[in-house]
């Protein structure tokens, strides 16, 4: 997982749930369930089963080769609107929407 965003069509979903009863013997939200706290990403999973099972369906960035567009901003919801961080939006909303 490198940045977002991440999207992954519809289709993918019933599939990686085959895929947890068929590994796991469990619904996959009873495994993620009996996940550690944080010892699960599903947008991890999501990627690495869209790159192993389907990997003509999606568009991939080699990032061995340098950088990856960086596509979006995300920042850490639990991490509070410090001075900093409320300057920086300020800045992209006015350079947005002027």
């Amino acid at each position: 997982m490198q940045q977002p965003p991440f999207t992954y069509p519809r289709w993918l979903y019933p599939e990686l749930r085959a895929l947890s009863l068929e590994c796991h013997d469990m619904p996959l939200d009873r495994y993620v369930m009996g996940c550690p706290p944080r010892g699960f990403s599903e947008f991890n999973v999501l990627g690495a089963y869209a790159h192993f099972a389907h990997p003509a369906a999606f568009f991939w960035y080699d990032t061995d080769g340098g950088a990856v567009p960086r596509l979006c901003r995300w920042y850490w919801s639990r991490g509070g609107l410090g001075g900093d961080l409320r300057r920086e939006l300020d800045a992209i909303v006015s350079e947005t929407w002027g």
